[in-house]
């Protein structure tokens, strides 16, 4: 909006192109001459066959023993926590207990 296309406050006017305007901005889009786009080929390289290796399954005892002590670690703790039920006990009073206030 510039100061040329306004015809009074609020009112602006816009500059459209007349019917020869838009055939001459056509044709010269249609004489334009736009390079071609030439596909480049790929070169494929060929790959000589790898060579498998064959190694040796580690232990697995090793892992089930972890997996086993991780298991009972956890299930220790669950054990020996101390259960907490949301109709007996609020946790903001818990935090009052212990000085903290909300």
């Amino acid at each position: 909006m510039f100061n040329k296309n306004k015809v009074e406050r609020g009112v602006y006017q816009l500059p459209i192109p007349t019917d020869v305007e838009l055939s001459a901005y056509a044709k010269e889009l249609a004489e334009k001459n736009t390079p071609k786009v030439v596909k480049a080929k790929a070169k494929v390289a060929k790959l000589a066959k790898a060579k498998t290796v064959k190694v040796k399954a580690p232990a697995t005892t090793a892992v089930a023993k972890e997996d086993k002590m991780e298991v009972s670690r956890l299930q220790k703790i669950v054990d020996e926590s101390v259960e907490f039920n949301d109709d007996t006990e609020d946790f903001n009073a818990i935090l009052r207990e212990n000085g903290i206030t909300v």
